[in-house]
């Protein structure tokens, strides 16, 4: 088993360790490395909180209670600690924010490149890797050639397909249900013409009252009779559209993972090298991903005492996203609130059937939305986030055989990642319109996008964004630098004795801004 600083016979090795092949554990369509793991490794507790790419699922090894409020294991790949580009906890994880698209510390490395995991459990790792490994390790080594082996090259192709959800997995109302519960609220005085239009939020029957209240100069008449008769016409065909969500926000999806790779090896050299293209165009019609990653590892035996490795690795990924804004503590009612949030799968959980993505014409149908038109579809094509992610690896390694049973190891690594995240809200969104809403008084007073001077707290809002929309540019760049020497002794004093000392010093700094 390996350990980062060593290769342990497993009999000999007195920690809780477990090691998984990668050919037991690759799961076609899995990319991301971290949940390969799941279900594959004892007391190891793996949630997936978000199935966006980029994004860490939550990883437990030793227990879920800690009183430094982290729990996350150290991640090691080829004997170099991987660093996280946005260190976040679990809370932040499960936030949805757009900061945890680039959480993962390995969402750079082809999981076709692996060889295999080895998962540290108890004090081993942090005898090893110090108090980050508090919480457990996890050793990630990659494949190599290997020596006098013909060379090989490969190529392999993964495929696999996401359906549409439906609404047949959750206890939601159709939209008849929903209609019933609406008209009884209206026979009760809830629904009125003032609270639907001059409200923060308005449904269908904010588009019935703004129909009543708008006059068409072309016909001489309001586009809505307001008569019993006519509202109960206009409402029923929203009482029939039963509109399913899922269908609209999400398509079946082909995903492709392409590697091809090369391993060979003579009698002092060996090399592995890969590229690897995965293409996802999204699950919903607001993400897409594209990443290229490529790795080169080559080891050279310059004398029965002397041997040195290389490794390059690298990675490029391109994302998008839709809009999304930082969430806030609701400390009144102890939960989470998050405005303007237009995940799709949200979107469709919580959105009443009722509404209609398009109008009889074929139009897009908008509603009222924090004070502002709102429709789901011209929201994500106004409101997205496009993600680019460069990571560069350059590691090297060097073996020497001072004497018998003495040796001496380096290991030096190298690691730039750099994250741009750029997110665009263009004038027609409904972000956009919701910090110039300021039709009436009773908006105006209401609508907490507007500007209030603090100085004067009884002054009318005012309009700060009267035309345009927002760009907001987030950069994350990480420096790492990580150096390690280590002296082991092994000796043999009985038939059945093994003695082995290590004497081993590491410098591992890194700077994220």
């Amino acid at each position: 088993m390996v350990t980062g600083y060593q290769e342990f016979d497993r009999s000999k090795f007195t920690g809780n360790a477990q090691t998984l092949k990668a050919d037991n554990i690759k799961m076609d369509g899995v990319v991301d490395v971290g949940r390969m793991i799941e279900g594959r490794a004892a007391g190891v507790n793996v949630q997936n909180i978000s199935g966006t790419f980029g994004t860490s699922p939550k990883i437990t090894i030793r227990g879920g209670s800690s009183i430094f409020g982290d729990t996350k294991p150290l991640w090691v790949v080829d004997g170099a600690v991987q660093e996280e580009v946005v260190p976040l906890t679990f809370e932040q994880l499960a936030s949805g924010d757009a900061s945890t698209l680039v959480s993962s510390a390995i969402s750079g490395i082809n999981a076709n490149d692996i060889e295999s995991i080895e998962i540290l459990k108890d004090a081993s790792a942090l005898s090893l890797y110090g108090a980050r490994a508090l919480n457990g390790a996890v050793i990630i080594t990659t494949k190599g050639g290997k020596r006098n082996m013909k060379t090989q090259v490969n190529y392999q192709l993964e495929e696999s397909v996401r359906m549409v959800p439906t609404y047949s997995q959750y206890d939601i109302m159709n939209s008849q249900e929903t209609m019933d519960v609406y008209q009884e609220l209206e026979r009760k005085g809830y629904f009125s013409l003032s609270s639907h239009t001059q409200g923060r939020y308005g449904g269908v029957y904010n588009i019935m009252y703004r129909a009543i209240d708008t006059y068409d100069p072309a016909t001489g008449k309001f586009l809505l009779e307001n008569s019993d008769a006519a509202r109960a016409a206009f409402l029923r065909k929203y009482e029939y559209a039963n509109t399913d969500w899922f269908k609209t926000l999400f398509r079946p999806s082909l995903t492709q993972n392409h590697t091809v790779s090369l391993s060979g090896g003579g009698e002092n050299a060996s090399i592995y090298g890969s590229i690897g293209f995965f293409a996802d165009p999204g699950w919903t019609v607001a993400d897409r991903v594209h990443r290229v990653t490529g790795n080169l590892k080559t080891s050279y035996t310059l004398s029965p005492n002397v041997k040195i490795g290389i490794l390059t690795q690298g990675s490029i990924r391109t994302q998008k996203a839709p809009g999304t804004f930082a969430r806030s503590e609701n400390t009144v009612s102890g939960g989470y609130d998050r405005d303007f949030d237009i995940n799709p799968f949200s979107y469709a959980l919580n959105t009443s059937r009722t509404l209609r993505p398009y109008d009889d014409n074929g139009n897009l149908e908008y509603y009222r939305y924090n004070y502002a038109k709102m429709n789901i579809l011209n929201e994500l094509a106004n409101n997205y986030i496009d993600l680019n992610v460069i990571e560069l690896k350059l590691q090297g390694d060097l073996e020497i055989k001072l004497a018998k049973g003495l040796k001496y190891n380096f290991l030096g690594s190298v690691r730039h990642v750099k994250s741009s995240s750029e997110h665009s809200i263009t004038e027609d969104s409904n972000v956009s319109n919701a910090y110039r809403a300021a039709e009436t008084t009773i908006v105006r007073q209401q609508n907490p996008f507007l500007f209030t001077d603090p100085n004067d707290p009884e002054a009318i809002a005012k309009v700060v964004m009267p035309e345009g929309g927002i760009f907001k540019l987030s950069e994350n760049n990480l420096q790492s630098y990580y150096f390690r020497n280590a002296l082991e002794f092994k000796k043999t004093t009985q038939r059945c004795t093994r003695h082995k000392d290590i004497l081993r010093a590491r410098v591992s700094p890194y700077r994220p801004r």
